[in-house]
Parts: C-alpha cells; structure tokens; sequence
C-alpha cells in the first residue's frame, strides 16, 4: 500500500503518470527544451526513466498558473516524497538547500493561523470596548 516505507517501482510510475496528466488539464504541452517530468514518452520504459520535477519553463508556467511560492512547493513535495522516493526528494532538498531556505529551526515558533487568530481577537477586543 501506499503506507510501504519506500515506493515500488508501480507506485513511482503511478505517481508520475497521475501527476503528467493532472498537467496535462491544466493545458500543459509536451516539453521538449530540458529534461522535465512533462517530456515526451512512448511507453512505460520512459515514463519510468523520467524525473518527477519539471524543468524550469514548466515550473515558472506552474507557478504562474497556481501562485504558488517555489519554496513552499519544493518543502511541500519533499515532505511527500521523503517517504516514498528517499532518492527523489534529495533533489527537492538540494534545490532548497541552493537557495538558502530557512530550516525547520526559524520556523519553529511561526505560526501564521496562531497569529491570524491573535489579530482577530485584537479586533474583536477593540470592537468590544467601543
């Protein structure tokens, strides 16, 4: 099942395919300019052999096309694939360790719904007293 400490060779080939064709409703084409998770394949062998990250004009059409943060997405992708494709999500790690991401230790009292919350008890208090 999907709870297996490391993926199967199955499991990782899923992954990919579900992942290219989700891309692919989103309006994304085959890539042919860089060796990328949306480039051509003709059959399992070479889905199999590609990577699961997109090359950098796929990434920059994903992040125009979800608004997302590059550093969010690669924390994010590398905490899911940490427990299927260990080999995999060390190159979700070493990109963020390229660009100096912040750790796990300057994060350790963020909370942003905490202090969303403590902004609305702030008001509610202000709207109290008037």
């Amino acid at each position: 099942g999907w709870a297996h400490p490391r993926g199967s060779k199955t499991q990782r080939l899923v992954v990919k395919v579900v992942t290219t064709e989700i891309l692919r409703l989103l309006r994304f084409r085959t890539c042919y300019l860089a060796h990328c998770l949306m480039n051509h394949s003709e059959g399992k062998p070479e889905v199999a052999e590609r990577v699961f990250h997109l090359c950098p004009v796929c990434l920059r059409k994903m992040l125009w096309l979800s608004n997302a943060d590059p550093l969010d997405r690669w924390s994010t992708l590398q905490a899911f694939m940490c427990s299927l494709f260990p080999d995999d999500a060390m190159w979700f790690n070493d990109r963020l360790s390229q660009v100096g991401a912040p750790t796990y230790v300057s994060f350790r009292n963020f909370n942003p719904l905490r202090e969303r919350l403590e902004v609305q008890e702030r008001a509610a208090q202000a709207d109290r007293k008037r």
